[in-house]
């Protein structure tokens, strides 16, 4: 009997956790949503810095080193083990060209989230 309970319990746990068909829907479309938003939003900060920080490889040469607010700055006197970074600059119109084909993707996204409260409305 007490294994038949705890059965029970197990199963009811179980059928709590599935998702609705519309948050099945929603989830991946979500998550996608939220990658397309950081590219754009990395985009868009290229652009207006016309460059990119990639990490260096090299103590040699002009290094910088990052806030943690992400901002970068001319590294002096780096101590070992500190991650520094090389500037590199961007060909802006690529950039923006870039830009234009993630905010159409995101316009998709937010299209096909909407169809899925279309297909499965909330009961």
């Amino acid at each position: 009997m007490r294994n038949l309970i705890s059965l029970s319990v197990l199963l009811l746990a179980i059928v709590g956790c599935t998702l609705t068909p519309l948050q099945e829907c929603q989830m991946p479309l979500r998550r996608a949503l939220a990658d397309n938003q950081a590219q754009i939003d990395d985009a868009r900060l290229n652009i207006q810095r016309g460059a990119i920080y990639i990490p260096a490889k090299s103590s040699i040469g002009v290094r910088y080193c990052a806030t943690p607010q992400g901002n970068f700055h001319l590294c002096l006197g780096v101590q070992d083990g500190t991650v520094t970074y090389r500037k590199m600059r961007i060909d802006v119109a690529a950039e923006q060209a870039k830009l234009n084909v993630l905010l159409a993707r995101r316009n998709e996204l937010e299209a096909s989230y909407a169809q899925c409260s279309v297909r499965f409305p909330a009961v």
